[in-house]
């Protein structure tokens, strides 16, 4: 089997050579040790920086060039991925607005927004926008198709998918390839999560209007950002905290369920496979992931209680469960720390981390995250 028919023979519920292997993400510190040489691939906030400067083509030139080394050099990688748009640099010959540099660490824009560099995630984050709570939203915003103001969506500008269609190109029909589609319904905030979680409670049904027209926009951009010889999607938004659901499994059922349905819908007749990410302890909401239709649950955070064997009884047969390693470890861990757990069923992994056992993660009360 090539890797590609790795994968697919597990989505057909068949039994492959071995077990597919694959990365939701690798960082760029993990790339240049590979590659051997500096890289802009996921090198966020040095990527970000080089894009306000103008860098734009150097930025380009490095995903491409470093996304197929790093991949040829790493053939035991049955699945090429590009989260979190990592190969998306804006249209050709356009610069993105650049912000004041304020210190070292701190960028300020004309519209007021703050961002800050974090050392520990090594990206440049919005930490203050004036606009979350100052903005009016109305229902006109979010206008659905065969209104007025509604406009499907046109392809986007020239370039924009330069870095993954050469990707494509060099692993498309070897590797199981996940693309770009027209967009994911994630948890349904706008202008913030702080502020989205307030509407949810003051105006639910502007918020669920808002996601019906993000739905109805990104079935229609399928048509544009599908690529040619990409095998599936794979969607980043996290719906869960270590502790639960960031909101109500009963909001999760109006506001995401049935819209996510519809996109996974889409995709699949669009000959599609959708893997989703998902971080946190989702136990509460294992059941609409299953209604939904994702093809794969991606991530199985052993450290917030996903416990594959449970997880498994809950979402059945017809998931693919992607994940379960105490990343924690892999991560920070000593080469004698890998080797102790290589072996343990993952509850005892669980346990010997100092987590709490699944049942009791199952059945604690629900957390809100507010910030």
């Amino acid at each position: 089997m090539n890797p590609r028919e790795r994968v697919l023979a597990v989505f057909r519920g068949e039994t492959p050579d071995r077990v597919p292997w694959g990365e939701f993400a690798v960082d760029f510190d993990t790339v240049e040790s590979v590659i051997g040489r500096r890289t802009h691939l996921r090198a966020k906030a040095r990527s970000q920086i080089a894009l306000w400067e103008g860098r734009r083509e150097e930025v380009v030139n490095s995903w491409r060039r470093d996304a197929v080394d790093f991949y040829r050099a790493v053939p035991q990688l049955d699945i090429v991925t590009f989260p979190m748009a990592t190969w998306n640099a804006g249209p050709r010959g356009r610069r993105p607005p650049a912000p004041e540099q304020v210190d070292e660490s701190t960028w300020r824009f004309e519209d007021g927004r703050v961002m800050k560099y974090s050392e520990a995630t090594r990206d440049i984050t919005c930490v203050e926008d004036p606009s979350e709570w100052s903005r009016e939203f109305r229902a006109e915003d979010f206008p659905l198709p065969g209104e007025a103001g509604w406009k499907d969506p046109g392809p986007p500008a020239p370039g924009v998918f330069e870095v993954i269609d050469a990707v494509v190109a060099e692993f498309g029909g070897d590797r199981f390839v996940c693309g770009p589609s027209g967009g994911e319904i994630g948890n349904p905030f706008f202008a913030g999560m702080q502020r989205g979680m307030i509407e949810m409670i003051e105006r639910p049904e502007l918020v669920e209007r808002m996601v019906r027209h993000n739905c109805a926009r990104q079935c229609a951009a399928d048509e544009h950002c599908l690529r040619p010889g990409q095998d599936g999607v794979l969607w980043g938004a996290d719906f869960a905290y270590n502790s639960g659901p960031f909101i109500s499994p009963d909001d999760f059922r109006r506001m995401v369920t049935p819209y996510a349905r519809r996109r996974v819908e889409a995709l699949h007749g669009r000959g599609q496979l959708v893997l989703k990410h998902a971080c946190g302890n989702n136990a509460k909401l294992l059941d609409q992931f299953r209604e939904i239709g994702y093809d794969c649950y991606q991530s199985l955070q052993l450290s917030a209680g996903m416990d594959l064997e449970v997880v498994r009884q809950l979402v059945g047969p017809d998931m693919v469960l992607w994940g379960n390693l105490p990343l924690e470890v892999l991560q920070a861990g000593s080469a004698d720390d890998v080797r102790r757990i290589r072996g343990l069923k993952s509850v005892e992994i669980a346990e010997a981390l100092g987590h709490c056992p699944y049942d009791e993660v199952i059945h604690r009360d629900n957390m809100v995250v507010t910030a």
